[in-house]
């Protein structure tokens, strides 16, 4: 009798290690907030990973987003992490990460600049501008020369995406929203008016006040839209406002790096229309 009683607990003993090699030996996947799935992976497709659950039937398919999935552990012990699409920094791999434009209408206010752009991550990307004051049409003949800078960080909240996969359609393409910094600093000829036979008229430039500068900043807030066609061409358009500082000698309206700012109306706007080149 003590024979047969040891025998039958050593098989329910074999049949309860061989069940929990069986569980021990499954796949596992690892969702983002943590949570376990013990499962047989059956596909990794594009999208979503399919499994079959060993405590139902076998031919009992499920599948789930890999958006939802950090990691995969497989039975023989092998990991493998699972990207974003949205955010998986492989997903985008043979796009352009640069961009160098310029705001195409400068000349007309008399200005030119050149920006450069680099994607840090999908989503995020940040932005240098340097640009020189007193190249192009000169509307308020006060001649001015000098240069301005700009830097800032953009956020593509609300971006072009495939439908299936859900991701970026480029790094560097959508509307954004970009916290700025802005400075300019330039010498300019103020404007002098001779009231001569009651009319007014533009004094000879020996006879005009000295030259006088103006040194300005901004913290601006930009709101844009960024397409980027065939992942060459770039076409950027932005408005903003914010808060202008600085010592503005005379009252000037156009910074180039921006507009206002001055001690009367602190106010400071900027807009843009650039186009460019991905590389």
């Amino acid at each position: 009798m003590r024979i047969t009683k040891m025998i039958k607990n050593l098989v329910v003993l074999s049949v309860l290690l061989a069940g929990a090699s069986s569980l021990m030996a499954q796949d596992k996947l690892v969702k983002v907030n943590g949570e376990v799935i013990v499962c047989k992976v059956k596909e990794i497709l594009d999208d979503e990973i399919k499994y079959t659950d060993p405590q139902l039937r076998s031919d009992l398919v499920f599948g789930i987003d890999k958006n939802k999935i950090k990691s995969i552990t497989f039975e023989d012990g092998t990991e493998m992490s699972i990207s974003d699409s949205m955010y998986g920094v492989a997903n985008y791999e043979g796009q352009s990460k640069n961009i160098l434009k310029t705001r195409i209408f400068g000349p007309l206010t008399n200005c030119v600049d050149l920006s450069y752009e680099r994607s840090i991550k999908p989503g995020h990307s940040y932005e240098l501008t340097l640009g020189y004051i007193g190249a192009g049409v000169d509307m308020n003949d006060m001649d001015q020369k000098g240069v301005y800078a700009k830097v800032g960080y953009k956020f593509f909240f609300s971006s072009d995406y495939y439908q299936k996969g859900t991701r970026y359609s480029h790094l560097l393409k959508g509307t954004y929203f970009r916290p700025e910094l802005a400075f300019s600093g330039y010498s300019f000829q103020p404007e002098y008016y001779d009231y001569y036979n009651y009319y007014d008229v533009y004094a000879e430039a020996s006879a005009r006040p000295t030259r006088k500068s103006n040194y300005m900043g901004a913290v601006l807030v930009n709101l844009g839209r960024q397409w980027v066609i065939d992942d060459v061409f770039v076409i950027d358009w932005f408005v903003g406002a914010g808060y202008g500082f600085g010592n503005n000698s005379r009252d000037v309206g156009s910074h180039k790096a921006f507009a206002g700012g001055v001690s009367e109306f602190p106010i400071a706007v900027t807009s843009g229309f650039r186009l460019g080149y991905a590389f």
